[in-house]
């Protein structure tokens, strides 16, 4: 069992464990003929005030509650040892024992005697023991609790079933450079074939055989896809059946008419993850030039991607649908 379990298990029952002593008959442990209003009263600022508020700071998972839940344990602490141990270690005044026999002269005590010292009752080294167990549990929740809410892409506890290891968050930004050995389009890859309803391109150049397979297979799979290329591009042999290839799939292909190349590499995937960097969609960018890939998993972001995107598509005077046999090879 966890100490985040543990904590305001026992400090729920040292709560109890006071209001018990205090208003249920138990034996020798408590004698209630002597407890007064005034008594009483005094028992609900140094007991119950402060036990409630660490049962509920307990139940808390967050570093800044369990520390405030330690701090008043430490405090109830330090009251039991002013007022209960010191005197029977070190003796006290007349007026103390005195005090002392008259409340508890009648419950029962396992403690040997110090000489003439006052000797705690049975119930209060109960409460000794229990105060110092709900002190360590409390500490070792406040070194498991987090200290601030989790950020993008993490899970509320980051816990994991028994046996396996806590899920890894996707980070907000990933990125991958070719010389860095990072391989941009394998991670490419994973993003189109991760895409459940929507994929949108607007890429310069595009050759690469595994990227367009995976594009072909997501198409097959029911993701909605469209791409806009380069018309200059569009004439290269290479590409030129490979954007067959994606014609012949079923998925629309435009190509810009107007003066000025259509330079952007960026991609929407499902409207909440968006690719972008300087890597075309090529064999020589995945592994002889020096290209980045940068995916950002961002709705807000790519929100203002997919609104230009849907600007280009819209526009018919400057893109224009590829057709079959219209690609003219070099």
């Amino acid at each position: 069992m966890t100490a985040s379990l543990l904590a305001p298990i026992l400090t729920g029952l040292l709560l109890v464990w006071r209001l018990a002593l205090d208003y249920i008959p138990i034996g020798r442990l408590n004698d209630l003929s002597r407890k007064s209003a005034r008594s009483r009263r005094r028992d609900f600022t140094i007991h119950y005030i402060p036990l409630a508020l660490m049962f509920l700071l307990s139940l808390s998972s967050y570093r800044a509650a369990s520390a405030v839940a330690l701090v008043l344990a430490l405090a109830y602490a330090a009251v039991q040892i002013i007022n209960w141990w010191l005197p029977y270690f070190k003796g006290g005044s007349d007026s103390q024992k005195a005090r002392w026999e008259g409340a508890y002269g009648r419950t029962h005590r396992i403690l040997p005697r110090i000489r003439d010292h006052s000797v705690p009752d049975t119930s209060h080294l109960i409460t000794g023991i229990l105060t110092v167990v709900v002190f360590i549990t409390l500490g070792s929740q406040l070194f498991a609790s987090p200290a601030v809410k989790e950020t993008v892409g993490q899970t509320q506890d980051n816990k994991s079933p028994a046996g396996t290891a806590a899920p890894t968050a996707t980070p907000l930004v990933e990125t991958a450079f070719t010389q860095a050995g990072q391989k941009p389009d394998q991670l490419l890859i994973s993003a189109i074939q991760g895409a459940k309803k929507s994929i949108d391109i607007a890429i310069n150049a595009i050759n690469h055989e595994e990227i367009v397979k995976a594009i072909v297979q997501a198409r097959i799979n029911g993701v909605e896809i469209r791409i806009i290329t380069d018309r200059s591009e569009s004439t290269n042999t290479l590409q030129a059946e490979k954007l067959k290839t994606l014609l012949n799939a079923g998925i629309p292909v435009k190509e810009n008419t107007r003066k000025g190349m259509m330079n952007l590499k960026m991609a929407v995937f499902d409207d909440h993850t968006g690719a972008t960097g300087s890597f075309n969609y090529t064999e020589n960018a995945s592994t002889a030039n020096d290209e980045l890939l940068v995916l950002i998993h961002n709705a807000e972001t790519v929100a203002e991607w997919k609104k230009q995107f849907e600007a280009m598509w819209a526009d018919t005077d400057n893109y224009k649908d590829l057709q079959i046999g219209v690609v003219q090879k070099k």
